[in-house]
């Protein structure tokens, strides 16, 4: 009797174990926002065309009651460094929009740069959120 209630436990050890490894192996990180405080999401990309042209889009969506000044630099890397190219700034509430282009060069790897900060209606900073586009050969 013993020995069928100790093959039982490990046999549901063994079930757990797998199951949580499946459950654990589901989660996409690449797609995890951090919880931000009156942030609803930013979402930086650069395309970039044939003759060099980097498209840079960003929407950062704000929660109710919230405002933000954003700045956005395009960044190239040199060795593990990353060089800032150009900035764009933006304010508002709701949604605060960028779309723009930028000519680079080949030969370096470049990233979209988010900064926002945000602040309540008393004019207070909630927080200042950082984010990165994916990085972009050329």
């Amino acid at each position: 009797m013993l020995k069928l209630l100790t093959r039982s436990v490990a046999l549901m050890a063994v079930t757990l174990t797998l199951c949580f490894s499946v459950v654990a192996g589901a989660v996409d990180t690449q797609q995890m926002e951090p919880f931000y405080k009156g942030i609803a999401s930013m979402q930086p990309s650069v395309v970039i065309s044939s003759s060099g042209s980097a498209n840079c889009l960003d929407k950062v969506l704000l929660k109710s009651g919230y405002t933000a000044n954003v700045t956005w630099t395009l960044q190239h890397q040199v060795g593990n460094t990353w060089v800032s190219n150009v900035n764009w700034s933006g304010s508002g509430k709701t949604q605060i929009n960028l779309n723009k282009n930028y000519f680079v060069t080949h030969g370096y790897t470049y990233r979209l740069k988010t900064v926002a900060t945000v602040y309540n209606s008393n004019g207070g900073v909630v927080e200042t959120a950082t984010k990165y586009s994916s990085s972009v050969n050329f």
